[in-house]
């Protein structure tokens, strides 16, 4: 049975939890977002290589576009066209063109 986000939300706000319950919630959450975060970036990893152009969705670098230049386990060296410089970003955060 899938729930929706909404549905949860009042499950949670219905239950009489004690702070540990609290924390043992927060913490499969959490590791479910990393979860997430670590399938996505190996997938990327192994899409992405050396000289691909890619938006990056990030709030400093607002979707600018720019050339990988080095791939890493979980970043990618992207040179930014508009600015040349280079940042080391999150494969989650890389989306191809």
């Amino acid at each position: 049975m899938s729930m929706s986000v909404g549905e949860l939300v009042k499950e949670i706000n219905k239950a009489v939890l004690t702070v540990e319950e609290y924390r043992i919630l927060n913490q499969l959450v959490v590791r479910h977002i990393k979860a997430r975060k670590k399938a996505e970036a190996i997938k990327n990893s192994a899409l992405l290589k050396e000289g691909d152009v890619v938006r990056v969705n990030h709030d400093r670098l607002a979707g600018l576009t720019g050339k990988i230049i080095k791939v890493k386990r979980t970043k990618a060296v992207v040179k930014i066209t508009s600015t040349g410089n280079q940042y080391d970003v999150p494969m989650n955060l890389i989306q191809s063109l």
